[in-house]
Formats: C-alpha cells, structure tokens, sequence
C-alpha cells in the first residue's frame, strides 16, 4: 500500500534473459514430480560472476505474486528446495557452476537455546526417520560468514509454523552452505527464532490472557582455528547462553563441541 516494494529475499526477479524454466532445468532432479513454485537467483558477491540459484518444489506449488511459491509445506504438502551456483556461458545463458544439491533441513532442536521448538520436532518420529520438513524457505542470507580463508558461506533461512487454539508458533533456522573443495555443501544447520503467541483464561468482559514467548539466537566467528576453519559460537540474545561449533575435518562441516557458557 505504500508503493514500496517487496523485498526480493528469494531472488524470484530474475535478471533480464534468463527464465525460471532455463534454472529448474539445471538444478531440479529430472525425477521431481512436484511442481516447481519458485525459482530464485541472486549475485554471490563472495564469487563476482556466480550466482546462487535456489528452486522450490511442491508447497503452495506455482504462484503468481512469487511470494508463496516457496511456503505452504506440511504433511499433505512436503516442501523441497535444490541450490547450486551457476554463472553466465559466453552467450549470456546461466550454466552450472558446482552440481545441485538437495536443500537439508535436518535441525536438532535439542539444545536450541530457544524456549520452544515446531511441534513436529516435538512429535515421537521413527528411528532414522525424516526430519520435520520447513513451512517455508524465506530468504537467501548472503552475509559474509568467513568461515576460512578464501572459503565464504552463505545460508538458507528455512521455517515452521504451527497453529494452536487461540495462537500461534513461528520457528527459524539457518542452513548455512560453502564450496568446499569445489562443492557446495552444507556446514552447519543450527535454531535461530522462536514465537509462540498462546491464549489462556477468559475474563468476564470477553477478554482474553495471551502469553508471547519469544527468543533469538546469533552466529558469532571467533579468531581461534579448528582445521583452518574459524570457531562458531550461537548465542542466545536472552540468556547469553552458548554453543560453540568446530570443524571437523571428516564430515567436512561444524560439529558442537563439548564446551558450553554463558556471558554475563
């Protein structure tokens, strides 16, 4: 209403000459039978040249207005997302920079710091079963987590929504990814928001009690190295508490390290 627009999160504006049929093509599985509903493409300013390409499949399915192309997922309606980078041909035609990958979302909720966690992860699952997948993929995180040298990540912020009687629950997470030995791959994936808005006792004038609930986590780079790779520290915006994550050089991705804290 105030003329101002969106902000492109997803990169769903596409640069002019190259379509979202012309990226599904390249980074959605030829066995995908959901729908794509959104195709993103957005400058990796770690790689002048590249670009992050990020395409959504089944959720809300194909939409008009870009904005919920890439939500809606539950479990009637599982939602999934592929990214790769890709850079321009000498025609101007994008072309795979590093091959596709599946976007994870598998979150420990377990130790989050956060006062809540999406009731799916609550849920008793299946032993090795699936992880909750996200409501919702929402925004290309390009700040530049230098993670090592000549070695920059950037993340995926992917959430869940839930509906109670009276309110409501909103949970983000972080997904970050970096091209490790000519790879793009996940290396970390750790809760970063919680909201629930609940309702409680009525009163006599029609009035109703509600209850916020709400905390924040921060990723923080330390100067000391584990296997050339910076230290990572979340730290709740509440309570200050920590967890800090190393590299490990077999998995090649962070890994929570047994040292917690607070800072006062």
């Amino acid at each position: 209403m105030s003329g101002i627009p969106s902000p492109d999160d997803l990169g769903s504006n596409l640069p002019p000459g190259i379509t979202a049929a012309a990226i599904a093509r390249l980074i959605v599985p030829t066995d995908e039978l959901r729908p794509v509903g959104m195709v993103g493409l957005k400058p990796w300013p770690a790689r002048p040249g590249w670009f992050i390409a990020l395409a959504c499949t089944g959720g809300n399915g194909p939409s008009k207005t870009k904005v919920d192309g890439c939500s809606g997922g539950g479990p009637s309606t599982p939602l999934h997302a592929y990214i790769a980078l890709v850079e321009k041909d000498e025609a101007g035609r994008p072309k795979l920079a590093t091959p596709p990958v599946a976007v994870e979302a598998t979150v420990d909720w377990g130790g989050s710091l956060l006062p809540s966690s999406p009731e799916a992860a609550e849920d008793p699952a299946p032993k090795d079963g699936p992880a909750p997948l996200p409501s919702a993929y929402d925004r290309l995180d390009l700040a530049p987590y230098h993670i090592a040298p000549g070695e920059t990540a950037f993340g995926v912020r992917a959430s869940w929504s839930d509906g109670y009687a009276g309110g409501f629950g909103w949970h983000s997470a972080i997904l970050l990814y970096a091209l490790v030995d000519g790879r793009l791959r996940q290396v970390l994936a750790v809760p970063t928001i919680a909201l629930t808005f609940t309702a409680g006792e009525w009163h006599r004038d029609g009035t109703r009690d509600h209850e916020i609930e709400e905390g924040a986590n921060v990723i923080l780079l330390a100067e000391h190295l584990t296997a050339g790779h910076a230290d990572l520290t979340v730290r709740s915006r509440v309570t200050r508490d920590e967890r800090l994550f190393r590299w490990n050089p077999s998995s090649m991705r962070y890994a929570e390290a047994l040292e917690r804290g607070s800072h006062p």
